[in-house]
């Protein structure tokens, strides 16, 4: 049961009436020069996006059961109102379909809204003319699950798909037809459309107009860019780079063909993507809408810092004829050869901050978002893009790994992810904007900065961070704008101490509702919803920053204090509180309308933690380093720490210790130890067994591995097949055991380590990036360090 409070602990003390008279709108002097130093100044009056319904996107959208969309020159919109979509790119096809559900509800608890999924039609379509839509190509299955947990789904039909994938999931079988690849002949034209016509029948009742979740089709991918290896499957007699597709007009006549195959066959969606990097030739955007992306460690970097370091404008192009979206920001990379990424979650944040930050766009897809594992071809063996990436494998050091284990990256994308989704509305009209003197080249030493600002109000993106040589702390940071509502500056007084790697998004003239507005804050915005008739906002501190929040004197008749907020200047000008972030740093602000309008401001650790697990009329928040997720009434809290399994929920749950304005909830976990037979068979193999009743009342049972050599594999000891493999990046490697039970319990796993091929005792292995191309093989001995068991415990709570 959720339990309901009407009076928030820490809100007790007198309320301090702040008088009307002596108030100004004005804040202090903005320099007249640019960027200097640490001072950023920007000229945004003026700045604002003026969305209209005309041209391509007047015939774009679709009506159904969970909402009409439809598009204007800036967005997408859902029942008229901005639509955020925060995608995640999951494939069911690579992975086993019981654990499809568990990565849908964990993307969800991460803040997407949307996931988004290749298909491959190699695995669909073996052989010419069969189609296979069972086990893992059980799309049906699949969405249906999305649709279950009110995620959106941008299904990505190909027929190209890339992903890393054999023949980016051309069937192999093309290569003996008398037709060209990715082309306009007929015969290629055909089959692609029989397959579409086979897609459609699957998934024709989960397409949004007929009351299903999938609401965007991504036609092709990386036209013209991305080349099919057909010397992987024949290993000769093929051109190693490939055939990318038509240039010139056939390009844009192939999407074209597409578009109108996919409306045929059924596949039919409110609206209709492409991938618009690398090509140079023009897209229909009459029916196809532009996406980008990008990856800061997709390769490993040179001396300097990454581009994405900072802010840039892709898809500029279309500024004012139709939207644009973010498919494919990379959080991490995939391992190959010799380059085995481990980058810092702070880089793909980065990534995400640059490019949305100076976009109009509403839309952020994340790639890959859960790691998954190749399935094996019955015909033609291994399904791995060439043989310089692992056979198995496909972690892609994702924010939820391969074996479902959640990372840095997705505590450290998930504040972000939902103010997204809970301020689309501030966002929609907002114009990117550089300051009087950006910093554009990656080299340069300076503080990167973009404003998103429209009529005045709007967010200022703020990033001190180098990816590959770190950024000096700034001590004496100011940033100033001259808006549409007069000066704005950062701090409201003084400078701010901005440390090395700070990444910020801060509001500017930010509209609380019933008439308050946050002038400036030195807080991050993360989420806002209604409780009991009250507004509602939670901020995120920014490191050790001290909060500031600036309110405008208009509309503000009072600010309670408490022992954690501070009225630094009630009386002078703006209303300016200092916060304590925490669980009860909430400050409270009475309208002139009357209304109560409160924002939390948490620490940051406290922020990643923040998982929305409500639903659209009852807002419900859990508060956990934990990983927690929700599945109907049932919520669902799952660690590998034995000592507890615990959670902070607002509003709180009935019985929950009050933990500032949370309620607490814990449940001891009552710690295992996992028996297992292990059978040394040499320095480099293992032989490990399980009993089936290992897993009872466990999630899960990680098996991490430790070891020196180049690979390590894991084979089903019944049958010699390989199920697991990875590339050594320098950590044990994690695996999780449950998919794998039924090998456990009978014959066995054999774990098996394969001999140093390239790299050796010179490589630092503990960096995020590894191994350099010109070292070569050293004969370093292959051996197993250490097997260690893992379990990850659960505990479940019922909300009533």
């Amino acid at each position: 049961m959720i339990r309901r409070r009407t009076v928030l602990a820490g809100l007790t003390a007198s309320a301090a009436a702040l008088s009307r008279p002596g108030w100004s709108k004005a804040a202090s002097p903005a320099a007249k020069a640019g960027a200097t130093g640490s001072h950023i100044r920007f000229e945004v009056r003026g700045a604002g996006l003026h969305p209209e319904v005309r041209g391509a996107v007047a015939n774009w959208g679709g009506k159904g059961a969970r909402g009409d969309l439809s598009a204007n020159t800036c967005h997408l919109e859902r029942n008229g109102a901005p639509l955020t979509i925060v995608a995640g790119e999951v494939h069911p096809q690579r992975l086993p379909p019981e654990e499809w559900e568990p990565a849908i509800v964990q993307m969800k608890a991460a803040g997407l809204n949307t996931v988004s999924s290749y298909i491959f039609w190699n695995q669909i379509e073996r052989r010419i003319g069969e189609y296979d839509f069972s086990g893992r190509n059980d799309l049906r299955t699949f969405f249906s699950l999305c649709a279950k947990h009110d995620m959106m789904v941008v299904l990505r039909i190909g027929p190209f798909t890339n992903a890393e994938f054999l023949l980016g999931g051309l069937p192999v079988w093309l290569y003996g037809l008398p037709t060209t690849e990715r082309s306009n002949e007929p015969l290629y034209l055909d089959l692609v459309a029989r397959y579409y016509v086979q897609l459609g029948a699957q998934v024709h009742d989960l397409l949004w107009e007929h009351g299903g979740p999938i609401a965007i089709v991504q036609l092709e991918n990386e036209l013209s860019v991305a080349p099919i290896e057909w010397n992987r499957p024949f290993l000769y007699g093929a051109p190693a780079d490939g055939h990318t597709g038509p240039t010139g007009p056939a390009f844009t006549e192939h999407y074209r063909k597409l578009h109108a195959m996919a409306v045929t066959a059924g596949l039919r969606a409110p609206f209709y993507s492409v991938t618009a990097w690398g090509a140079n030739d023009p897209y229909p955007t009459e029916v196809v809408m532009p996406t980008f992306g990008g990856y800061m460690d997709l390769s490993p970097p040179g001396a300097q810092n990454s581009e994405l370091t900072v802010f840039q404008r892709q898809g500029s192009e279309y500024d004012d004829t139709v939207p644009i979206g973010f498919i494919e920001i990379g959080y991490g990379s995939p391992q190959r050869d010799t380059f085995r990424p481990r980058p810092p979650a702070d880089s793909g944040y980065a990534s995400t901050m640059t490019l949305f930050g100076a976009s109009r766009s509403l839309m952020v897809g994340y790639y890959m978002f859960r790691g998954g594992s190749n399935p094996v071809d019955g015909d033609r063996g291994w399904t791995i893009k060439n043989a310089m990436f692992p056979l198995v494998s496909y972690d892609f050091w994702a924010p939820i790994s391969e074996y479902g284990e959640w990372r840095d990256s997705l505590y450290r994308a998930r504040p972000f992810n939902l103010f997204l989704r809970h301020y689309a509305a501030d966002l929609a009209r907002a114009e990117p904007r550089s300051p009087l003197q950006p910093v554009t080249r990656p080299e340069e030493d300076g503080i990167r900065a973009e404003a998103r600002i429209g009529d005045g109000r709007g967010f200022v993106f703020v990033s001190n961070y180098g990816n590959v040589n770190p950024l000096p702390a700034r001590p004496d940071f100011v940033l100033e704008l001259d808006t549409d509502r007069g000066a704005v500056r950062i701090p409201h007084e003084g400078t701010l101490p901005l440390p090395s790697g700070t990444m910020a998004i801060w509001p500017v003239n930010l509209d609380l509702g019933a008439g308050v507005v946050l002038r400036s804050a030195t807080v991050q915005p993360v989420c806002r919803f209604v409780c009991e008739g009250e507004q509602w906002h939670v901020f995120t501190q920014i490191g050790s920053l001290p909060a500031e929040l600036v309110f405008d004197r208009d509309g503000v008749a009072a600010i309670q204090p408490s022992p954690r907020v501070r009225i630094k200047q009630a009386t002078d000008g703006p209303a300016v509180v200092a916060v304590q972030p925490g669980r009860g740093s909430v400050v409270k602000i009475r309208s002139t309308k009357g209304s109560t309008i409160r924002l939390l401001v948490l620490t940051e650790t406290d922020a990643r933690n923040l998982a929305d697990l409500g639903t659209q009329d009852a807002p419900l928040f859990a508060l956990s380093p934990s990983m927690v997720t929700r599945s109907g009434d049932t919520i669902a809290i799952a660690s590998r720490d034995g000592k507890a399994l615990e959670a902070s929920f607002f509003p709180p749950l009935a019985n929950g210790a009050e933990d500032g304005v949370f309620g607490h909830i814990a449940s001891p976990a009552s710690p295992r130890s996992i028996t297992a037979d292990i059978a040394r068979l040499g320095d480099e193999r293992a032989l490990v067994k399980l009993p089936a009743t290992a897993f009872d009342g466990l999630d899960e049972i990680f098996l991490d591995i430790a070891y020196s050599g180049d690979v390590c594999r894991i084979f089903d000891a019944q049958t010699g097949i390989l199920v697991a493999d990875t590339m050594n990046n320098g950590i044990p490697w994690a695996v999780g055991l449950r998919r794998f039970q039924a090998a456990l319990s009978g014959a066995g796993l054999l774990v098996r380590v394969e001999p140093v091929l390239v790299g050796g005792d010179a490589v630092k292995l503990a960096g995020s990036m590894t191994l350099k191309p010109e070292e070569r093989a050293v004969g370093v001995r292959a051996a197993l360090t250490s097997l260690t068991f893992s379990p990850r415990y659960v505990a479940h709570v019922e909300v009533a």
